[in-house]
């Protein structure tokens, strides 16, 4: 096949020298010689030599294979891809799904053999010399062009690609298809997959993206192979395609087997492909098969099946996971799998997939993918989005709507292993121990549980992300909303059940099938947010981009918002009360987000009720502070509810402070609702603002002494000063409250603003000794002033007592940022106020 070389070259593989001039009149290329021509003999043997292939060794076979591949003269390349694409002794293995089998169930050739290397492995071998070829072929490449990056060096590596690409399309899945004799096996098993032309593919590709990044790393110094790997991207998606399209023709049991090696080579570059060359892949069994490949090891794990019964209590009262459990046993079966282990590259593969789907089909055919066909028992199918929705229930629908044909596709099985996880995990005593409480032998086991359970929270969030992204993109735009109907048009007869129950809501020209998309992105979240809670409130970066986004989309159709609450209510009852909370607190952050297109009667009927129990209670920060926020959206977009809501609310707030909430959130908290109020009842916030003062009056009352401070301009003479700075932040409040009151309210608050705001004198060095707690900005040790009695607030919310002097200053503050945010029917009587009272309050 290789002809003899005049040339005296070096025996060994990548030997360099020789004279043999190449396209361009460089001596750097390699030509053949006895040792490369004996190399290429073994090559040529059939499958029974593979024996003599094993003396090589690994290490030495890939370098040989790199070397030769990336020096050999451009006259001999074509013929090198062929003999490596073709070999039967180098591609004799076993099949990837026997690769834990005993070496005598490798020997198949024959009973003295050393074992046949798995076909993963042979496979790897291939890529990383293919791709440690392609950096010495640049660089060699370069050398003959006196280290010049110009189009003639880019020629020539162009032209070698195109060499590698097309002679290795024919290779020894042919032999294997035709059942040839010589063949062994597990060739044969392949079914006729190119695997050969996909791994040598593979390792091209794999060598020019990594010469890409290497040349941005660079500042674009190098040789500039964009279009090179262009190239080989191609190249690449049809070898690839080749290999979707003959497993397509399989049945489902041989898909999921021969899928393992053309995702083995997958996983290593398609992330990083051009995702418009990747639109000639078929969708449609990409989608089945990595989906299979990325979920059946995991819900076949069986994970958390026996935790309950593997986890018991030692003698010392603490609790026991032994790392010879059968829990453990499967955790470590689990992590040491192929797939897990490529299961961030196997859902971006996924992502990519969905996103291209979405962006190419109908909304009824993705969501015949995504979710199945779906029958209805209805004459009319409804469009109702939360019956739609009930899908990802169990297997039979609300409403009249019995889902007769529901398989199991992706978000069913997303969401189905969501549950099971979420269940397996709460069952035990594990999910609500404190660590203090385990057996030293159970932590490092507890903390591997927890790498899976995040590892698969970070591929559920990259699965959704491109897909919600995609929706995103496919929303019409503008999105039109459609009101509810008025009461006086609506019908109980026509209407859902969710309807009956909570009145009618809004609804949009979102097709359906996206907000079922959405709905079930929520809905997946909801059974893992014990996962996501213990990144923080809301999750990490991109699990916060997904959350949002799909909040974005359902939350421009009411029956979508009412659907998406409904289906989370029963799973705010399960599990233990720190599962509860858990649940409680995701509703809350979906209500918040979602509030404003919800009707009066579930805001009433479910939002408030899941609310109330946490508004009052810090214990669980979290759920705390979302409950506070569904209150306030409730306020921020004035909803009907309002109204009734404050004065409970104001009386709520008053309450808690400082116990409970800091000065900035009460600030904000009661300035929301004022604002609220405000524009619907002037009587309702003038009685908000009289509780806040009688309030700041009783805090005065608690430590009133008198003192003859002859304030400024005939001000009060005998006035009390606060030993803590409760009454102050409380008049900060109420002075805030300028900017939020009508005019027929205004000149009362005023004039309560500046009576606050002349209590304190502008002189502290009269106060010395005088006034209890105000020496220096320190509380005094010395409490000795008649009728005066100190009451301490906590630290952590109230700060310490300050001067009158910077007490003053920081009314005159605040209420000057307060008249900035005056209307045109307000801004002339406050300036007239300011101008008025500048010289008596002293700025």
């Amino acid at each position: 096949m290789f002809g003899s070389s005049s040339s005296k070259r070096a025996s060994a593989p990548g030997s360099m020298g020789g004279a043999d001039p190449g396209p361009t009149g460089s001596d750097v290329w390699f030509q053949p010689d006895d040792t490369f021509r004996s190399f290429c003999a073994l090559l040529e043997a059939p499958a029974v030599s593979h024996a003599h292939m094993a003396l090589i060794g690994p290490e030495a076979l890939t370098a040989s294979i790199a070397t030769y591949t990336g020096a050999l003269h451009y006259d001999h390349v074509a013929e090198f891809v062929k003999l490596i694409a073709n070999s039967p002794c180098l591609w004799a293995s076993i099949h990837p799904d026997a690769h834990g089998a005993s070496d005598e169930g490798r020997q198949t050739l024959s009973s003295g053999a050393p074992a046949l290397p798995s076909l993963r492995d042979r496979a790897d071998q291939i890529i990383q010399a293919i791709a440690q070829a392609v950096k010495a072929r640049i660089d060699l490449s370069m050398r003959t062009r006196q280290n010049s990056t110009g189009w003639q060096t880019r020629r020539i590596v162009s032209h070698w690609i195109s060499t590698m690409l097309s002679n290795s399309q024919n290779d020894v899945s042919e032999l294997a298809d035709s059942q040839d004799l010589e063949m062994p096996f597990e060739l044969q098993s392949l079914k006729g997959l190119p695997i050969a032309r996909l791994a040598i593919c593979t390792g091209l590709l794999a060598g020019l993206q990594g010469a890409q990044v290497q040349w941005e790393k660079q500042a674009r110094l190098g040789l500039d192979v964009r279009y090179h790997v262009k190239l080989a991207e191609v190249g690449w998606v049809a070898a690839f395609g080749a290999c979707l399209e003959i497993i397509d023709a399989l049945n489902a049991e041989e898909q999921l087997s021969a899928a393992v090696m053309p995702l083995h080579c997958a996983v290593q570059v398609m992330p990083f492909i051009n995702s418009r060359r990747l639109e000639a892949l078929s969708g449609d069994i990409l989608l089945r098969i990595v989906a299979d490949r990325l979920l059946l090891p995991i819900e076949s794990s069986q994970l958390l099946h026996s935790l309950g019964q593997d986890v018991k209590k030692g003698n010392d009262g603490k609790l026991l996971l032994d790392p010879s459990s059968i829990t453990a046993r499967r955790l470590q079966t689990l992590q040491t799998n192929d797939a897990f282990r490529t299961i961030a590259p196997l859902s971006r593969i996924l992502s990519g997939t969905l996103a291209r789907l979405a962006r190419k089909l109908s909304p009824e055919d993705m969501s015949a993918r995504l979710f199945g066909v779906v029958t209805e028992t209805k004459d009319v199918a409804s469009t109702d989005a939360t019956n739609v929705m009930s899908s990802l229930g169990p297997p039979a629908g609300g409403d009249g709507v019995a889902l007769l044909s529901a398989p199991l596709t992706l978000l069913r099985r997303l969401h189905a292993y969501a549950r099971t996880l979420e269940s397996g995990w709460w069952s035990g005593e594990l999910a609500t121990c404190a660590e203090s409480d385990l057996a030293e032998t159970t932590k490092p086991v507890t903390k591997e549980l927890w790498t899976v359970f995040k590892t698969i929270l970070f591929s559920y969030t990259m699965i959704f992300d491109s897909l919600v992204d995609a929706v995103l993109d496919m929303c019409p735009s503008p999105t039109i909303t459609i009101p509810a109907p008025t009461p006086s048009s609506f019908s109980s007869t026509t209407a859902t059940s969710s309807e009956s129950r909570w009145g009618p809501a809004s609804t949009s020209n979102i097709p359906t099938p996206y907000l079922q998309c959405m709905h079930a992105v929520l809905s997946t979240y909801a059974h893992m947010y014990w996962i996501t809670s213990t990144f923080g409130h809301d999750g990490f970066d991109v699990y916060r981009s997904v959350f949002y986004s799909a909040l974005d989309v359902i939350g421009r159709d009411g029956e979508a918002c009412v659907g998406v609450l409904e289906a989370m209510v029963p799973h705010l009852s399960y599990g233990p009360d720190r599962l509860q909370e858990t649940s409680a607190t995701y509703f809350m952050l979906v209500s918040e987000q979602v509030v404003a297109l919800l009707p009066s009667e579930i805001i009433k009927g479910l939002v408030l009720k899941i609310c109330r129990p946490y508004l009052g209670n810090n214990t669980n920060k979290d759920a705390f502070e979302s409950a506070h926020s569904v209150i306030l959206s409730i306020f921020a977009h004035d909803k009907e509810v309002a109204e009734d809501l404050a004065p409970f609310y104001i009386e709520l707030l008053i309450s808690i402070f400082p116990s409970q909430l800091s000065a900035g959130q009460f600030e904000h908290a009661f300035t929301t609702v004022m604002s609220a109020i405000a524009d619907r009842d002037d009587a309702l916030a003038w009685w908000g603002m009289e509780l806040l003062a009688n309030t700041i009056e009783q805090e005065r009352d608690q430590e009133r002494g008198p003192v003859d401070v002859g304030g400024a301009a005939g001000a009060v003479a005998t006035t009390a000063l606060p030993s803590s700075s409760r009454q102050l932040e409380l008049q900060l409040v109420y002075a805030a409250q300028i900017s939020t009151v009508n005019l027929v309210l205004l000149r009362s608050v005023l004039d309560k603003v500046r009576r606050y705001i002349l209590r304190y004198p502008s002189a502290p060095m009269t106060l010395v000794g005088l006034v209890p707690g105000l020496e220096s900005g320190k509380p005094s040790s010395d409490r000795d002033t008649a009728g005066a009695s100190s009451s301490t607030l906590p630290s952590s919310t109230i700060s310490a007592p300050v001067t009158a002097a910077a007490a003053r200053q920081r009314l005159c503050e605040k209420a000057f940022d307060a008249l900035s945010g005056l209307d045109a029917s307000t801004r002339e009587e406050g300036l007239r106020w300011w101008l008025d009272n500048r010289a008596s309050f002293g700025v």
